[in-house]
């Protein structure tokens, strides 16, 4: 039994062909699974009893997206775009029964679907901006389509998800389930073959306004959103994707969003952006915690140091659940508190650094981390060190800059090649001296500094402190505005040793 074949069935029910793909974890669209999509459309539509074609998902999500583990891979047919083209062209109504979530590659496709049936509780939407990509597989070519050109550059350049109620207002899906899912997707297919409802390809409606008109809004939403046009290159290609589908032929805008897709694909500002995402996912995995190890709940605070807003009841030290220090090795070490209890933390932003008591177990650590994570925020654990990574890195580029200055750099010239480069003003908050001239280059500047920086981040490293390179680039990026188009310092050096 091929691979295909073990993930698949195909089953009949009155004239309603419904495959299913159950390929764990998330039902990632890999070459088995474009495979088994094309063999079962291929094999509905061979039965003539077959009225209307179902596809659904097994597990916990309908199709997720790309499987990343084929990324800078040459990808074996059927492509992605091909599977597209078998259910778009189908000559009896498809239905895309969408539970889980629905994003990307896996949203793509079930645009190519006649009609989309969605579950309560799934999400659905086109989020590669934020790996700096765009959806390559039609995306930018059918959501301006099917639900107007301004709606379309909201979703897609911004990367916005929508439950069910909200994708059926905007028009994404035809119908939410009431129910099962897969019932109420039988139950639909049904009454689309009893009313003889059209066939709609998403490809042949037409866009819902001129090419001037659509000028006229990418000119506004440019200006509304200026921190996306500075130093990445998604959003504009985004937009010149979506100015396609406004312009041009369908087949023609397809071959336009490809070439823009390739170009992005191997970009260095998406290749940091996608090191950032995979970064901020490792970030939650606490490598030494115990499988069996479940977070315990924190009902009560106490904070031995000074700005941290941990959103706790506060506690005496003696009572409280998780007693909260400075995060250093020495101020966890002064507290005098049992150490499952213990635990050190610093907020930068959205990033709330978390750093464990000195021979104390993950206990406090895996909580706190859980809380935070619940609270919308991001947390970056590390093990008991000098200083934590934000504290260390920061020191780092303040001497990088000092030594500058002590060899001729103005203070204010080392501030505005920040700033070009896309780093916040002030950040590094040297003196303002007047004139930015003399000195080093800016390149000469930039690098000097991210040179520090990874060598502070590999010295976290080596002695301990710091769990993984990606941790000390989320602080960074995340946490002290580190332009996410640079990845971080220790992803610079890892490319520059590539």
């Amino acid at each position: 039994m091929s691979d295909a074949s073990r993930i698949s069935s195909l089953e009949h029910h009155d004239g309603i062909a419904v495959l299913t793909i159950d390929s764990p974890p998330v039902n990632a669209l890999s070459h088995a699974v474009r495979i088994a999509i094309a063999d079962g459309v291929t094999a509905a539509m061979a039965d003539p009893a077959t009225r209307a074609f179902v596809l659904i998902c097994g597990g916990r999500t309908f199709f997720a997206g790309a499987d990343i583990s084929e990324l800078g891979r040459p990808i074996l047919p059927p492509l992605l775009q091909d599977v597209i083209g078998v259910l778009e062209s189908a000559d009896i109504p498809t239905i895309a029964a969408i539970h889980g979530t629905a994003l990307g590659g896996g949203f793509e496709l079930a645009l190519a679907c006649h009609y989309r049936i969605m579950d309560s509780l799934a999400r659905v939407g086109l989020p590669e901006a934020a790996l700096g990509l765009l959806p390559g597989a039609g995306g930018t070519q059918r959501t301006p389509r099917l639900i107007g050109v301004a709606r379309a550059v909201e979703m897609i350049a911004l990367g916005k998800s929508y439950g069910a109620e909200d994708a059926k207002a905007l028009g994404l899906v035809d119908a939410v389930a009431e129910g099962e899912l897969r019932a109420a997707a039988i139950a639909y297919a049904q009454a689309l073959v009893r009313e003889g409802a059209p066939l709609r390809r998403v490809r042949d409606r037409p866009a819902d306004m001129t090419p001037a008109e659509a000028e006229t809004l990418f000119a506004a939403f440019r200006a509304d959103h200026p921190e996306l046009f500075r130093h990445l290159k998604a959003p504009a290609a985004i937009l010149q994707a979506i100015a396609a589908a406004v312009a041009l032929p369908f087949d023609e805008g397809l071959a336009r969003e490809k070439i823009l897709s390739r170009g992005l694909v191997t970009s260095p500002e998406s290749a940091a952006q996608r090191h950032i995402f995979f970064a901020e996912r490792a970030a939650a995995k606490i490598p030494d915690q115990p499988k069996d190890m479940k977070p315990r709940p924190i009902d009560s605070a106490a904070l031995l140091a000074d700005g941290i807003a941990i959103d706790l009841p506060a506690a005496d030290p003696a009572t409280a659940a998780i007693v909260i220090a400075a995060a250093d090795a020495a101020a966890l070490s002064a507290a005098g508190i049992d150490g499952e209890r213990l635990v050190g933390a610093r907020a930068n932003g959205p990033v709330v650094e978390i750093m464990r008591a000195p021979g104390a177990g993950p206990a406090a650590d895996v909580a706190l981390a859980d809380h935070v994570r619940r609270t919308g925020r991001l947390p970056v654990v590390m093990r008991a060190g000098p200083a934590p990574i934000s504290t260390a890195c920061l020191a780092a580029a303040r001497d990088a800059a000092a030594a500058l200055v002590a060899a001729g750099t103005p203070p204010a010239a080392i501030e505005a090649a920040l700033a070009t480069a896309g780093f916040p003003r002030g950040w590094i908050g040297l003196p303002d001296d007047g004139e930015a001239t003399g000195g080093a280059q800016p390149e000469a500047i930039l690098a000097a500094i991210a040179d520090a920086v990874a060598d502070a981040g590999q010295r976290l490293l080596d002695d301990g402190t710091a769990y993984r390179p990606g941790d000390i680039d989320i602080v960074l990026v995340k946490g002290l505005g580190w332009p996410l188009h640079l990845g971080g310092p220790m992803f610079a050096r890892q490319r520059a040793a590539a």
